[in-house]
């Protein structure tokens, strides 16, 4: 069981997840959408993780595009 680790799931990105419990992750929404992260990156967490628990998901609009295309490519 940790609170606040860091995951090495690419070469190039850590990403920072709240709770880990062994196949489980607790994530915030800013950790993961709010980040450079792409299909890649997403692509290791689902290969980590059978079960992932987002947290923190706002209404999308206009100015949070970014976010809510990465939000696309994770689902």
């Amino acid at each position: 069981k940790k609170r606040k680790s860091e995951e090495q799931l690419t070469d190039i990105y850590v990403i920072e997840l709240f709770l880990v419990v062994e196949w489980v992750a607790f994530i915030e929404f800013d950790d993961l959408c709010g980040q450079p992260y792409g299909s890649a990156e997403f692509t290791a967490i689902a290969a980590r993780f059978h079960t992932i628990f987002l947290s923190g998901v706002r209404k999308m609009t206009l100015k949070t595009k970014a976010n809510a295309r990465r939000f696309i490519v994770l689902i």
